[in-house]
């Protein structure tokens, strides 16, 4: 069961993982973006900052060219007013243009803050994947050894069993050869009447005795 819960923890560990860096590929291509339109916002700025400079010199040389042509002073303030209004227009893009850029440095910072979050998160389970292999692999260590030790103790067992089973035919062999000599002696008896009436008796005690005496030696009964 430790094992099984390891292999589901490293599975679990290496579905975040891939998550983690599918989330660092988000936000990297996000900052990339965003980066990109502040470039183009910053230039569209600059653009806008010289139209206003150079709609500014045309509005002094309008002046200039009032003074010096005596240009109707109706006309004048109108082409005037038109690029003061057009100057006020852009004014108030550039205004907007600055906070765009503003909030795209704000947003550029926020990823840049995730993207070392999340390397950090990255690192961290980088680490426990290492610690949940250098397990497995003291766990997968110590199963061989068990299984070992589980083959030479079944190699002992065996032994065992064989010294029982020779023990136990050598007691049979001693009990047979134990009751051959008693039958022996019991038929080289002078009472032959005697002998005779009771010999069945004696053959049927002998083999109790024999039958008890491997019983109470084997451990049965």
């Amino acid at each position: 069961m430790p094992i099984k819960k390891n292999i589901f923890n490293r599975t679990e560990l290496e579905n975040q993982v891939i998550c983690l860096k599918h989330d660092l590929d988000i936000a990297l291509s996000s900052g990339i973006q965003l980066g990109t339109r502040n470039s183009l916002l910053i230039k569209n700025n600059e653009s806008f900052s010289e139209r206003v400079c150079q709609l500014e010199d045309e509005a002094r040389e309008l002046k200039n060219e009032i003074n010096q042509k005596e240009i109707s002073l109706a006309s004048a303030r109108s082409e005037i007013a038109t690029k003061l209004e057009e100057i006020q227009t852009l004014h108030s893009r550039v205004e907007k243009l600055e906070q765009d850029v503003s909030l795209a440095e704000k947003r550029l910072s926020e990823m840049d803050s995730l993207k070392h979050k999340s390397e950090q998160e990255y690192i961290k389970l980088s680490d426990k994947n290492i610690s949940l292999e250098l397990a497995k692999m003291e766990l997968e260590d110590t199963l061989a050894k068990k299984k070992d030790e589980l083959i030479w103790m079944r190699v002992d067992l065996l032994s065992a069993q064989r010294a029982v089973i020779e023990k136990n035919s050598l007691l049979q062999e001693t009990n047979i050869l134990l009751l051959e000599q008693i039958l022996k002696t019991s038929s080289k008896s002078k009472q032959n009447e005697v002998i005779g009436g009771d010999k069945g008796l004696e053959k049927e005690e002998l083999k109790n005795r024999t039958t008890s005496y491997e019983t109470s030696s084997f451990g049965y009964g």
